[in-house]
């Protein structure tokens, strides 16, 4: 895993601050898929549980026609940090990779204002960016 951590950050995938990031500190509030209108419509909010055992990420994904699903709230159990990020179960995951396992997921830092998603069965792609909310005052 930390040759794909390696790969990812050598593909620009990874975390280009300085020194390792702090998942913990680094992602609470509010994000959006970049290119979207997310953070002004729907924003993800990102929260960890006190004992930082597990993730939450309060979501109103776009449905195919367009419109958004209601909100929901998407658990996560932490595995593992890894140098740029934490690597991840979703509870109810019902994605398997071909030994049927369920999928783990790798959100991985790039900068203080943007993550993405690798997943387990990926290789060394990972998704479009999420980009942090600009904070209103």
């Amino acid at each position: 895993m930390l040759t794909l951590i390696t790969a990812l950050v050598l593909a620009g995938c990874g975390w280009n601050g300085s020194g390792s990031p702090d998942p913990y500190a680094l992602l609470p509030g509010k994000w959006g898929w970049e290119g979207s209108d997310d953070c002004k419509v729907a924003p993800e909010v990102i929260s960890f549980s006190g004992d930082r055992k597990r993730m939450y990420i309060a979501l109103s994904p776009v449905r195919e026609d367009g419109g958004r699903e209601p909100r929901r709230l998407a658990g996560y159990r932490i595995l593992r940090e890894t140098p740029a990020g934490l690597e991840m179960s979703l509870t109810g995951e019902t994605r398997t990779n071909d030994a049927g396992q369920p999928v783990t997921w790798t959100l991985v830092l790039m900068s203080r204002e943007k993550y993405c998603w690798q997943r387990s069965d990926w290789g060394a792609g990972c998704t479009r960016p999420l980009q942090r909310c600009a904070v209103k005052g």
